[in-house]
């Protein structure tokens, strides 16, 4: 089989039995080096005592959480839960998993073992049952079958130790042990491709464009270092993970001719300061990791990160800090003399904005895609800690929140989704718009905190949003949006596409644009709906109505408000700009 268990013996004194037990894979069936692993430990608990947990590989950067994440919560909870990553990847046959557990002699404890991932493969469908006496269950799992997609060379850039650096015709680079010429393919499997972090490739269009001049491959022990040269004589060394091609080390070393070179072994750092970030009118597309102390006075955040990356575009400056447990924290600056229009591809954060002079944003969230309830309870904790439920005074801002929360979430029950929390802020006064939107592909979910700015934020490329605070927000673009409001006042206007639009309460202005739009309603305040036609309907959240005979029974007065035909309910109302009559209105109703 492809995972194998192994025992040890440790000790016996008085009556009580010590082993430890490791995981590894099986070499002769999987023999290539990893990246990811992932596995779920059920025991008795009331049989074994968990001494000592851990994940043991020997790349010093690997990334990991086991949860329970102490020995004694683990040996209560009977279930231990274990993933992590590694940037040099994991050698074929090395534990990466063990632990040290305890039990009265005379038991021989089984361990159930489910939910195993190597490289996002499924070991195995069923749970593994392993105990000391029989290590290794009777089954035979075969090794996944490699993709057959295929990669195009466009250029071979260098060869060293015998592997060989190939640009391919979707702007991407890798390098692989088996050699081709240009215009020739590559099957996928056999290629890792250079990437700025999983699943983010390196922009390779960005550093042509830059001026690149050579391209030089060294392959040592573990790492992949390519050394690029760029046409005003600065150069790049950017190590590798030979076994996954995850960016594990940059340096940046400048021009010689230009104020001398350093000293033969050290690299001068140059860093100047533009008075407004730390970049230097640079432009730097793809984002680099860089130290911690190189921006923590931007996002002090970053000190107790793991991973931080800049990534400078011109006289702006985008940072974002990851933490252990996947949580990210950013800070975009923009120019303060200008419009800022830029991509942000930096770490795990895709974004466009179109931001006025002196503005930016702040954001948070986790790194890559995460699933319905790891969203929820991410965001849960943020509302909780900003708004407490606890307060008299923010307890309905956060019910209506988490609300709005679950709605947006549940949109893409069944997916995996980016998740962004923004906040666009601007140092100077007036009203102008700005524009944020998701860049990248799937699907994701974003929460906008609107009550930082007095200007117009129009959103884009998210399928779900949470608009944040009292202000104003436009959805752009043709495809179909949901919009989930708060307490406060609010005006949310649709796109081009389907949108749903909910308030959420206050008193609201909602406009859906073009398309067959749902406008959400039924939370206390007023909501002014501007443009409702024939194609649009009507959604009401409203516990113990479920149809419209029980809908019309709430109706307490009807007549005209301040926009238009006024419809009260007894717990809220909804006002129709120009409409006279309710008789005008026909649209159909869900429940």
């Amino acid at each position: 089989m492809s995972i194998i268990f192994s025992y040890q013996d440790v000790s016996i004194s008085s009556g009580v039995v010590t082993r430890k037990l490791s995981v590894s894979t099986n070499p002769d069936v999987l023999s290539t080096y990893f990246a990811s692993f992932q596995l779920w430990m059920s025991f008795d608990p009331s049989v074994v005592t968990i001494e000592s947990q851990s994940v043991n590989v020997s790349d010093p950067q690997a990334l990991f959480a086991i949860n329970p994440p102490s020995p004694e919560a683990s040996s209560s909870a009977g279930l231990i839960k274990m993933a992590g990553l590694s940037l040099i990847g994991v050698a074929p046959g090395e534990a990466f998993f063990e632990i040290t557990y305890s039990h009265a002699a005379g038991f021989d404890p089984v361990f159930e073992v489910s939910n195993i991932l190597i490289d996002e493969d499924l070991v195995s469908a069923d749970a593994l049952a392993t105990r000391q006496s029989a290590p290794n269950p009777e089954i035979v799992v075969p090794a996944p079958a490699p993709e057959e997609s295929r990669l195009t060379v466009v250029q071979v850039l260098d060869s060293d130790g015998g592997y060989t650096l190939y640009l391919f015709d979707d702007q991407t680079t890798g390098f692989s042990a088996t050699q081709v010429s240009a215009d020739e393919s590559l099957d996928q499997s056999d290629v890792k491709l250079l990437q700025q972090s999983f699943g983010v490739p390196i922009d390779v269009s960005a550093v042509i464009a830059s001026g690149l001049t050579s391209v030089d491959l060294s392959v040592v022990n573990t790492t992949a270092r390519v050394n690029i040269g760029l046409a005003d004589g600065s150069r790049s060394v950017l190590d590798f993970g030979l076994a996954t091609g995850v960016l594990t080390a940059s340096e940046s070393i400048p021009d010689p001719s230009q104020g001398g070179a350093p000293p033969v072994g050290e690299t001068e750092e140059v860093l100047p300061d533009d008075g407004i970030n730390t970049g230097s009118g640079v432009s730097d597309a793809t984002g680099l990791e860089v130290s911690p102390e190189e921006v923590t006075s931007l996002v002090p955040a970053a000190a107790d990160a793991i991973a931080v990356y800049r990534q400078r575009l011109g006289d702006a400056v985008a940072i974002e800090a990851v933490d252990r447990d996947g949580s990210i924290v950013g800070k975009f600056i923009g120019d303060s003399d200008a419009r800022t229009v830029r991509q942000i591809k930096n770490g795990t954060s895709e974004l466009v904005v179109d931001l006025p002079a002196a503005s930016g944003i702040d954001f948070l969230g986790l790194s890559g895609d995460v699933t319905l309830n790891e969203a929820t309870a991410y965001l849960n904790n943020l509302i909780d800690s900003a708004v407490p439920a606890s307060s008299v005074s923010t307890a309905p801002w956060n019910n209506s929140l988490k609300r709005a929360v679950n709605k947006a979430s549940s949109d893409q029950l069944g997916k995996s989704f980016k998740l962004d929390v923004i906040t666009p802020y601007k140092q100077l006064s007036g009203s102008d718009e700005m524009a944020i939107g998701f860049s990248g592909d799937g699907n994701a979910v974003g929460a906008l905190n609107l009550s930082q700015v007095d200007d117009l934020v129009s959103v884009s490329g998210y399928d779900s949003v949470v608009a944040v605070g009292p202000g104003r927000m436009l959805v752009s673009g043709s495809s179909g949006t949901s919009v989930y409001g708060d307490v406060w006042e609010q005006q949310i206007t649709g796109g081009r596409g389907d949108d749903f639009i909910s308030g959420g309460g206050g008193s609201d202005v909602l406009t859906g644009g073009a398309g067959s739009d749902t406008f959400e309603l039924g939370f206390e305040g007023t909501t002014t709906i501007t443009d409702l036609s024939a194609e649009d309907q009507l959604a009401f959240d409203l516990y113990g109505v479920s149809n419209a005979t029980q809908l019309f029974a709430r109706i307490v007065g009807i007549g005209q408000g301040s926009a238009g035909l006024r419809i009260e309910f007894d717990t809220f109302a909804v006002e129709f700009v120009g409409y006279s009559d309710p008789g005008q209105i026909s649209n159909g109703l869900i429940f």
